[in-house]
């Protein structure tokens, strides 16, 4: 987890994006706002979000239980992944008020479909709403993690998606091949200071930080899995110690006196 990169193409370039407010913690970041961050940067190829629920698949002979997560524009873009049979969503479908699209993971797939590629353009029902099955993701991608079975679009041009104070996306960028976390926090500083100059209500007390997606993913944990190869690279060699000692005691046994 702490050595190996992500599972992604160039996964050094994806970073961890959150805005922070002075007098509230938390990190999550408006929609309106993840479209300027994207749209006024120069240091990022892209910036998009998710957010994720748990619903219900009703299409089934029995409803079932799923784990969604909502997309913002550019998704796939920012992590260069593309699903193994299908497509990714259309400008349409990214829209307010667009066809109902959804990706659906390889072990749904298999599972419902019995990795029948027709399953492609079949509906499914959530909860209450058809959606159009587009794609169908590799079996390595989870993300945001493992549970994910759905990925639908979230709209930026939704009318509840507009005010500046509502945040529910977790941001994640890539950088432009070159520019490094330090250049781009600064540029990305000067875009949220501009913007708090246009927004004084709602951005002046704003500020933007990021850091490397691995970080962000492994850093909770970080200490806890050092500390546990620590203590099992002290208890293996605890054990080759012992297996040595017995070793070096049979072999200085061999010739002792069995009389003695």
């Amino acid at each position: 987890m702490l050595l190996r990169p992500l599972p992604f193409p160039a996964g050094d370039e994806l970073v961890n994006l959150e805005q922070a407010h002075a007098e509230i913690p938390q990190p999550f970041v408006a929609p309106v706002r993840l479209e300027d961050w994207n749209r006024l940067n120069s240091t990022f190829q892209a910036i998009t979000g998710y957010y994720s629920e748990d619903t219900s698949e009703t299409s089934g002979e029995l409803p079932e239980k799923l784990k969604r997560a909502w997309v913002a524009p550019r998704f796939l873009r920012v992590l260069e992944i593309a699903p193994t049979l299908g497509r990714d969503f259309s400008t349409e479908e990214e829209r307010f008020g667009g066809p109902n699209a959804v990706l659906i993971s390889d072990r749904l797939w298999r599972r419902r479909f019995g990795g029948n590629p027709e399953a492609v353009g079949k509906m499914l029902r959530v909860p209450r709403s058809g959606f159009v099955i587009v794609g169908v993701m590799p079996a390595s991608f989870q993300f945001p993690d493992r549970d994910v079975d759905l990925w639908s679009p979230s709209p930026a041009d939704a009318p509840y998606a507009q005010s500046r104070e509502l945040t529910w996306y977790t941001a994640i960028g890539r950088l432009k091949p070159g520019v490094t976390p330090a250049e781009a926090r600064a540029n990305l500083a000067a875009v949220q200071a501009n913007l708090g100059r246009q927004y004084p209500k709602t951005d002046a007390m704003i500020s933007a930080s990021l850091k490397p997606l691995k970080e962000a993913t492994v850093g909770g944990v970080e200490k806890s899995l050092w500390l546990l190869f620590g203590s099992v690279s002290l208890l293996l060699l605890i054990a080759c110690t012992n297996i040595a000692a017995l070793l070096l005691s049979r072999v200085s046994c061999a010739g002792c006196d069995p009389a003695r």
